[in-house]
């Protein structure tokens, strides 16, 4: 599984909570998904909790203390960042292979050790 560490200037998508739509006129909806920038991260983990600024139809813009997550009130990475955190691991790993020591092999192998 790819996991993406959170840094600043990141976007996500960001699912809207309860506390989030309440009192809203704009027909928001729990859960419903909108673009965020990452603008604070507690921590250098995955997990980290981050301090998003949620990008909505209104002019308002949302702050949201949160971390990753599949529930309302969490964000998300998009598919393309994934994929690219997949592809970038997967070269970091055929790199470290590459550096893996050979095994030492007998130059000669028909010679007899005395």
């Amino acid at each position: 599984m790819v996991e993406i560490v959170p840094t600043i200037g990141r976007i996500v998508l960001y699912r809207l909570s309860a506390d989030d739509v309440e009192g809203d006129e704009n027909s928001l909806t729990i859960g419903q998904e909108f673009p965020a920038i990452v603008v604070r991260v507690f921590g250098d983990k995955p997990e980290s909790r981050v301090v998003l600024r949620v990008f909505m139809e209104r002019i308002d813009d949302l702050r949201v203390e949160t971390a990753v997550g599949e529930v309302p009130g969490t964000y998300r990475w998009m598919d393309y960042q994934k994929g690219q955190a997949a592809k970038y691991e997967e070269l970091e790993r055929q790199k470290q292979a590459e550096k893996a020591p050979v095994e030492s092999q007998d130059r000669w192998p028909n010679k007899k050790s005395t």
